[in-house]
């Protein structure tokens, strides 16, 4: 009896955690996948809108800076639309997608890494 009973126990939980695994659409990266890409696309729309206030940019120019991105995580246009649209609709995970981001640029921006070396004021 205690056998069966633990058969059903591990059945259960393999059951359970199967099922809060979200199946996703072909066309949707992953959120571990996705978080780079967003994270650089911020990192773009930053850049860019920096530019315009230069009278730097233009939209040939983003559209160049879009397509390095699509390159670096090998994706395209159509499937960051598609991601972005999907994880959009689910506000808690977008908003999970987004603070990782936040704590990745955070991270580029103050590596807590790398040493401060002294400045000389001689």
């Amino acid at each position: 009896m205690k056998k069966i009973l633990v058969i059903v126990l591990l059945i259960a939980a393999v059951g359970c955690r199967q099922e809060s695994r979200e199946i996703l659409p072909a066309n949707v990266l992953t959120e571990e996948a996705f978080v780079p890409v967003m994270t650089d696309m911020l990192l773009l729309e930053a850049v860019y809108k920096q530019r315009m206030t230069d009278d730097a940019g233009s939209a040939d120019q983003l559209a160049e800076m879009y397509a390095f991105v699509f390159e670096k995580h090998s994706t395209n246009a159509d499937q960051f639309k598609t991601t972005f649209a999907y994880w959009a609709e689910r506000p808690e995970k977008m908003m999970r997608i987004y603070d990782k981001c936040l704590a990745s640029l955070d991270q580029m921006e103050f590596p807590q890494t790398q040493e401060q070396t002294p400045v000389n004021t001689d």
